[in-house]
């Protein structure tokens, strides 16, 4: 449903902004929302559901708990993604002009620019063939529960092609 001020929200099921249109806000609770190819939003909001940037999209923040984010081809996102329990994935030519960060799941970047942080806490960062990264790289490792439960140290992995910048290992 679409309310006053123009914003998208629904419950228990996907959620979407259409191909070269404009949104404001695209927010769902137990869904994925899909963002179509040169569609314009101000923000993507999902709990247990992934998140789909398509080709040449442009938005100002993705967000997601227990979901995954896409970044497609030449997709751009004018400030932050987060994601708690999923995977970020960054297609080439798209580009995070804030910081990109996670908990608990993979970054990957292939032929991707990121200006500002890039940050995970039990997970791995993977640079690809001619990405850039110009902000830091912050890696987190995984504190203990409660549990007790051992987390793998988190790891970069880099193509020689990838461009970094300072590394922080806190």
């Amino acid at each position: 449903t679409r309310d006053t001020d123009g914003n998208f929200s629904c419950r228990h099921r996907s959620n979407s902004a259409n191909a070269g249109k404009t949104d404001r806000a695209v927010q769902t609770v137990n869904g994925s929302i899909s963002i179509g190819e040169n569609a314009v939003a101000e923000s993507a909001e999902t709990v247990n559901g992934r998140i789909e940037l398509g080709p040449n999209a442009h938005i100002g923040s993705l967000e997601t708990v227990n979901g995954d984010i896409h970044i497609r081809t030449g997709a751009q996102v004018a400030r932050t993604v987060t994601s708690v329990n999923g995977d970020l994935s960054l297609a080439p030519t798209s580009h995070v002009v804030g910081k990109l960060s996670n908990i608990n799941g993979t970054i990957e970047l292939d032929h991707a620019t990121v200006d500002g942080l890039v940050e995970t806490t039990s997970g791995d960062i993977a640079i690809g063939a001619a990405s850039v990264a110009h902000g830091a790289l912050h890696l987190a490792k995984p504190g203990s529960t409660h549990f007790n439960l051992s987390h793998p140290q988190p790891r970069i992995l880099h193509a020689p092609t990838a461009v970094g910048c300072a590394l922080r290992v806190l």
